[in-house]
């Protein structure tokens, strides 16, 4: 499964619910009060995925409600968070 990973210009994390620590992971990102910006992490496997398929599957787990999401590079969501307020600085490896 892909990992959450710390990036240049995150600036909180969301940790688990007390109880839930062996099963939830730490989520780090960048917030800036109108957008949340994650990074993650593929596997060897699930980039050699990726790479066959040209395909990323998401999830939310929330029920019925379904919140506007933007899966791209960052140069893409850097531009795209610029509109909504302060975004991220340019990352080392892009």
């Amino acid at each position: 499964m892909a990992t959450a990973v710390p990036f240049e210009g995150s600036n909180f994390t969301f940790t688990a619910p007390k109880g839930d620590e062996d099963r939830v992971r730490d989520l780090p990102c960048f917030i800036n009060g109108n957008a949340i910006v994650t990074c993650w992490e593929l596997t060897p496997e699930e980039f050699a995925s990726v790479v066959a398929t040209g395909k990323i599957w998401v999830s939310q787990l929330s029920g019925r409600s379904f919140h506007p999401m933007l899966v791209s590079d960052a140069r893409t969501i850097r531009e795209v968070v610029a509109d909504t307020g302060k975004t991220f600085p340019r990352q080392e490896r892009e």
